[in-house]
């Protein structure tokens, strides 16, 4: 099969007597995957190319299933059919049966908002209903794992690449850590990567002619390795050079670009940072409405059974009107974050498309000087 047979074709479409079923994409390296039990995305990434590729970006494949090589971890696991969380869930279950009601760093990897919890209970009721909530939010780190030899189900049945099936959007697989067999350990697509591919594509640069006085390429993975081919090759050919004149011009050169890579890594950095930090917030102009058409449709009712919604002292919401306006304070805060994160966003891009990039230590120093809201007090 040519190198380049998927750039014929991004996507497919089933059909059945002459109606159309369902259309789905290819996916590439740098789609992400979901995780019902995960904290955030995970990035699907193939180390080296199966040969087929679409935007200059390589194709995966059905096999490609190994974790972190292929499946990179989804942040924290809430899956209670997690062996780590079920450890974890014994430790605490032991340490506050033997401090007598002592937590004391028994909150320790909890998420929620347990740590506001007083570390000292007297009666054995309160100590058992906080050592009970402290169990329904335990996380631990996720460690997603698939059975040998295991595959994404669906797949592409016209583009094989080396006899294998193409990876589609509609691919699934479940990891077996958290035992397997239900709902909330099957991961699913949710972005292909064409679109980050088309767009890296457009922005990317030939570095053998790149010179200082340039633009700066586009701050992206795809221009890091790009620039790091280009860097070794200069460092091999050095090497390989007598010393004089033409030696130590090639030299500055190769400075030059070593300089920009450490501008252009820092950037990259900076922007996966705030990338990942804006799946913990959303932008939401009209809370209000939000939370109305949340109470109308009933999911608002099932967030307060759920015990989805506290208090500011970790209790249990079951006042609506309460609810309401502890969940529009929640979106107003996380619509903020969010705008302030892309705003941070847009001035790292801008500052480095004008030849002014925004280095490390100035990244830490305005770390340092942002005031970072306070939690909210609704878990959703």
């Amino acid at each position: 099969m040519p190198a380049n047979e998927g750039e014929k074709i991004t996507s497919e479409i089933q059909s059945e007597g002459g109606s159309i079923v369902k259309q789905y994409s290819y996916v590439l390296h740098g789609g992400k995957a979901f995780c019902p039990c995960g904290s955030r995305t995970s990035r699907l990434q193939v180390p080296l190319c199966h040969g087929t590729y679409i935007h200059d970006m390589p194709v995966m494949i059905v096999t490609d299933t190994k974790s972190p090589d292929n499946i990179q971890p989804f942040g924290m696991c809430s899956n209670p059919k997690n062996p780590d969380r079920i450890a974890k869930e014994k430790e605490i279950m032991e340490n506050v049966k033997e401090s007598g009601g002592l937590l004391g760093n028994v909150v320790s990897g909890i998420g929620g908002f347990f740590k506001k919890v007083k570390s000292f209970f007297t009666g054995k009721q309160e100590v058992d209903q906080v050592a009970e909530d402290l169990k329904k939010n335990i996380v631990v780190a996720c460690t997603p794992a698939f059975a040998t030899n295991d595959m994404w189900e669906e797949g592409s049945e016209k583009l094989l690449i080396n006899g294998v099936k193409a990876l589609t959007s509609d691919s699934t697989i479940q990891c077996i850590f958290c035992g397997g067999g239900d709902e909330t350990t099957i991961i699913s697509i949710v972005e292909d990567g064409q679109e980050n591919a088309a767009k890296e594509q457009v922005g990317a640069v030939d570095f053998d002619n790149w010179q200082e006085g340039d633009p700066y390429p586009n701050p992206t993975k795809r221009n890091l390795q790009a620039l790091d081919a280009n860097i070794n090759k200069m460092e091999a050919q050095i090497a390989s050079m007598p010393d004089g004149p033409e030696k130590k011009a090639l030299q500055a050169e190769l400075e030059k670009k070593q300089n920009l890579r450490s501008y252009m890594q820092d950037n990259v950095d900076m922007l996966d940072e705030i990338s990942n930090l804006k799946l913990n917030c959303y932008p939401c102009d009209d809370p209000k409405g939000a939370v109305e058409e949340l109470e109308k449709n009933g999911r608002l009712q099932e967030m307060m059974d759920a015990g989805q919604i506290l208090d500011k002292n970790c209790n249990k919401v079951t006042d609506m009107n309460k609810a309401k306006e502890l969940l529009e304070q929640s979106m107003k805060e996380k619509d903020a974050r969010y705008k302030e994160l892309e705003q941070t966003e847009t001035m790292i891009k801008n500052n480095y498309n004008n030849g002014t990039p925004v280095v490390k230590m100035d990244w830490d120093k305005y770390n340092e000087s942002v005031t970072v809201p306070a939690k909210s007090e609704v878990l959703v």
